[in-house]
């Protein structure tokens, strides 16, 4: 039974018994206007489409997907000239973003199970909580004087990250949005510079 595509088939792939199992996602089906799509489906529903590796051959292939990660922000670099605009606290964060990038399968000879690699790009929308400690570099003074302590700040912001299987690196630009003390806040919407790390813990592929 031999198929002739055109354009660009989506699937998802597998490592099984060192062959890449090859799951492609349902064709569109129009009963009236398109057998060869018919076609298609009745093939991949009832054969096994794999590729069968060889030893120490790189196979790539491009790969996409909608991403969920829990992401921390060490440091924050608050972009204006006040002193103390550097600052680190904690932080956690959730980006929800599309990535794009490769999927590389490798076999050795030398080993039982063949390899999987995954390294992307992706673009995101981040929220979070942050904790902000204020004192004197970073505040002015209000009615009852000097403002110390710590409090929340609710933080929003939009990022590039740089993923490894699932270990991320982000570059990020962001807002914090303290829940008290807004006004003494010296850096209150000012946009923050952060460099974050993190691991991907719910993907959709």
């Amino acid at each position: 039974f031999f198929l002739q595509f055109k354009g660009q088939i989506f699937a998802n792939l597998k490592i099984v018994n060192n062959k890449i199992m090859i799951y492609p996602w349902i064709f569109k089906e129009d009963l009236d206007k398109d057998k060869v799509e018919r076609d298609k489906n009745d093939f991949f529903s009832e054969y096994d489409v794999y590729i069968k590796m060889k030893d120490r051959v790189n196979y790539s292939f491009p790969y996409s997907s909608i991403q969920m990660g829990a992401i921390t922000f060490p440091i924050k670099w608050y972009m204006d000239s006040k002193l103390g605009n550097v600052e680190s606290g904690l932080n956690a964060m959730i980006n929800v973003g599309y990535k794009f990038g490769k999927s590389r399968f490798v076999k050795f000879p030398y080993e039982e199970k063949a390899r999987e690699y995954k390294s992307s790009f992706s673009v995101n929308g981040l929220f979070g909580i942050s904790k902000i400690e204020l004192d004197e570099k970073n505040t002015s003074l209000s009615k009852n004087g000097k403002v110390e302590g710590s409090i929340a700040a609710i933080s929003l912001g939009s990022s590039l990250g740089y993923h490894y299987n699932d270990f991320t690196l982000m570059i990020a630009l962001g807002f914090d949005l303290p829940t008290s003390n807004r006004n003494n806040w010296n850096f209150n919407g000012i946009p923050w510079l952060g460099l974050g790390f993190g691991y991907n813990f719910l993907k959709f592929n």
